[in-house]
């Protein structure tokens, strides 16, 4: 339909948009607001082409008949639409450039526009894609006072529940994660709003649960969640399984983190892609990867011997791991600075699973792990260096190359100090003087997990 519609010719230019006149008609100002409504209905109702259809036909008669207030967040929403349907960034880019011109030009010259729309579209679909993780900060605060001041209070905890995940997954100290949490879901409550509360309930309960202040790892229930998996409310259970896979990551809970991949996680996939996405693709690959390592070193010691124990098949962990890893380097591809450090570490653990079954190279393996330390630091991702340092112990663990895996061990330890997960720090530290002791008894273990 995008095709047929040979949108690249509806890009204004820069000279375009700066001398676009005000639509004035009443008639076509209410035909734009009639077909906005009307792609609103589309989209929930399911029918997605007919969306596309509407959105395409406002942005051509505002661009013929003049500027419409909704033209910023038409063009906001159709630069995603290029990025994830059509997998043309290119143009993507240029759209998203496009509306925030738009609005400029429309703030500038005191014309209305719906600059709340605007600010949730580029700044969850647009933005996390293609702008690093730890320059976002400021501008979602930016972004969640203006949409205060104009009393869009609805884009305003939009904005605000995407700048708490992106500091979360991007590797923000956890305990400024839950006191932010907490800040915002008190203004929530003051404002008797409470549709995003439950997902800062998420993020604040997974960061006690990191920072050992909840007696679980993976369950989140305690403080901030008291009934987190509430299917009835769809939302609710998308947000609950993506932090749980999140925690399952961090917590080397591969079996679980692999089941609710396979089980639920395709789910996720048919939901209109927000940056949510391409991190939970991250931590899908890494349990599924985990997982197959687990049972690969499982039959490699011929620990199929003892009590089966209910898990998924190492095919079905590798076929879905690999098509998570194929988004992933399609994306990086495309240009996501926040995936390039993702996609170094799952070819580090592709690599170490080929190798456990004989098929892959030592030299190699530890020269993806190193990379992808490196790639992590160098984004600021504390979170993933931490990770990217534990699964290279474990793969050191593994080939027996004790000494040199205790010292990344140790180092993973102190980057999960860092980021303030002081549970994992402290189930590191007790695996750190295991392994010691049985290297110092002369005794080979047979991995980390």
């Amino acid at each position: 339909a995008i095709k047929q519609m040979k949108m690249e010719k509806t890009i204004p230019s820069s000279d375009e948009i700066e001398n676009l006149p005000m639509m004035t008609d009443p008639m076509r100002m209410f035909g734009i607001e009639l077909l906005q409504a009307a792609g609103f209905s589309a989209f929930f109702g399911g029918k997605p082409i007919l969306m596309l259809l509407t959105l395409n036909q406002r942005i051509q008669w505002s661009l013929k008949h003049g500027f419409h207030p909704s033209m910023p967040a038409a063009f906001a929403t159709m630069s995603s639409v290029f990025m994830h349907v059509m997998k043309d960034w290119e143009q993507g880019r240029r759209l998203a450039a496009a509306s925030h011109q738009l609005l400029e030009n429309a703030k500038a010259c005191g014309r209305p526009c719906s600059e709340g729309e605007v600010i949730v579209r580029l700044y969850m679909l647009v933005d996390p894609w293609t702008r690093p993780a730890r320059s976002l900060s400021n501008y979602y605060i930016d972004g969640y006072k203006t949409c205060m001041l104009q009393g869009d209070v609805d884009s305003a905890f939009k904005v605000i529940s995407t700048y708490m995940l992106n500091g979360l997954l991007s590797g923000k100290e956890l305990k400024y994660v839950e006191e932010d949490a907490q800040r915002y879901q008190s203004q929530m409550a003051a404002l008797k709003y409470d549709k995003w509360e439950f997902l800062l309930g998420l993020l604040s309960q997974a960061s006690l649960n990191l920072m050992g202040r909840a007696e679980n790892t993976i369950t989140l229930t305690g403080k901030a969640v008291e009934e987190p998996d509430d299917p009835g409310l769809l939302q609710h259970y998308h947000h609950t399984h993506f932090v749980v896979r999140f925690l399952c990551a961090h917590f080397g809970e591969y079996k679980a983190g692999a089941q609710d991949a396979i089980q639920i996680g395709h789910d996720w996939e048919k939901k209109y892609p927000g940056f949510l996405f391409g991190y939970d693709a991250f931590h899908k690959a890494i349990c599924l990867y985990g997982e197959a390592r687990v049972i690969a070193q499982l039959h490699r010691n011929r620990c199929n011997l003892l009590p089966p124990v209910s898990r998924p098949t190492s095919a079905l962990c590798k076929k879905h791991a690999y098509k998570y890893h194929a988004m992933i380097q399609s994306w990086v591809k495309s240009g996501a600075p926040n995936h390039v450090h993702h996609l170094s570490i799952l070819d580090a653990e592709k690599s170490a699973l080929l190798s456990s079954t004989q098929k892959g190279d030592f030299k190699e393996v530890c020269q993806l792990y190193e990379k992808s330390i490196r790639d992590s630091v160098r984004g600021g991702f504390v979170n993933h260096a931490a990770l990217a340092e534990e699964r290279y112990a474990s793969y050191l663990v593994e080939i027996d190359s004790k000494d040199e895996g205790l010292y990344h061990l140790q180092n993973a330890i102190e980057r999960f100090s860092d980021w303030g997960a002081n549970r994992r720090a402290e189930q590191l530290r007790a695996k750190l003087g295991m392994l010691t002791r049985s290297s110092m008894a002369g005794i080979a273990p047979l991995s980390m997990e």
